[in-house]
């Protein structure tokens, strides 16, 4: 038996490089509607994307084998 299983790909660098467009869309996907204008949603968005990004992904700096002595 083969079922149809909805499918929404979205790319990190498209999401960051433009949210406005990319997460609407996503948005729009989740919720099964053709538009999401003048709802709760779409105002958050717009929020979100005028205030930018607060620090990002930064990724940790990890030492080699720091936790060695914990081991036997």
């Amino acid at each position: 038996m083969k079922q149809d299983i909805p499918l929404h790909i979205i790319r990190y660098e498209d999401i960051v490089a433009r949210p406005e467009i990319v997460i609407p869309e996503l948005m729009k996907f989740i919720f099964n509607t053709k538009s999401i204008d003048n709802t709760v949603v779409q105002s958050f968005i717009d929020i979100a994307v005028s205030e930018g990004v607060q620090g990002g992904y930064k990724p940790r700096v990890g030492k080699a084998n720091a936790n060695t002595d914990k081991y036997s």
